[in-house]
């Protein structure tokens, strides 16, 4: 049985990174895509060069979750990225959780989300947000059983299907 651990990820992960990404991404949401042009340009949101240029920013880091010492998952969170409902930038936004589809419901998701938890307490965060499709129920489910709480919803802004753009914002002050 693999043991699969989280840890802090630095550039010389970032072409794990850039696999990981854009399959776990492709895995759980390319049923949003009509067109698989735009999706294939989103993607690279994802890859390698993207990677690269989000860890020159001091405020984003990237966690790499890992079996055998292989990339199975990751999450990016942003600090003092403007909470779209409060405008505070007193939190985190945890942009991306994403994991390999097959390690979905493994507990690997909320391993990668406590190790962000515990470092926006370390440094003094006081709530973190994300938004979340509403079509992804696995990942809605997750949030709320995290202690996630619904404030708001946003309109995704990429090519995806008119009646699957629907994002709801979650937010979950931090004691």
């Amino acid at each position: 049985m693999t043991d699969y651990s989280v840890r802090p990820a630095g550039p010389e992960d970032a072409a794990q990174l850039g696999i990981v990404g854009p399959a776990s991404y492709a895995a759980a949401y390319g049923y949003l895509w009509p067109n698989p042009v735009p999706l294939m340009q989103h993607l690279e949101s994802y890859g390698e060069a993207a990677v690269r240029s989000a860890m020159e920013d001091g405020n984003t880091k990237f966690w790499l979750a890992e079996g055998d010492g292989t990339a199975v998952g990751f999450a990016m969170a942003v600090h003092k990225s403007p909470n779209p409902v409060t405008h505070s930038d007193t939190g985190v936004e945890l942009r991306r959780v994403y994991l390999l589809s097959n390690l979905r419901g493994s507990g690997l998701g909320k391993k990668l989300y406590e190790t962000v938890l515990e470092d926006a307490k370390q440094e003094g965060r006081d709530h973190i947000w994300l938004d979340v499709m509403d079509s992804a129920d696995w990942a809605y489910g997750a949030y709320l059983r995290w202690g996630f709480d619904e404030i708001g919803t946003r309109s995704f802004d990429r090519e995806v299907y008119e009646d699957r753009r629907k994002m709801i914002l979650l937010s979950k002050q931090i004691d």
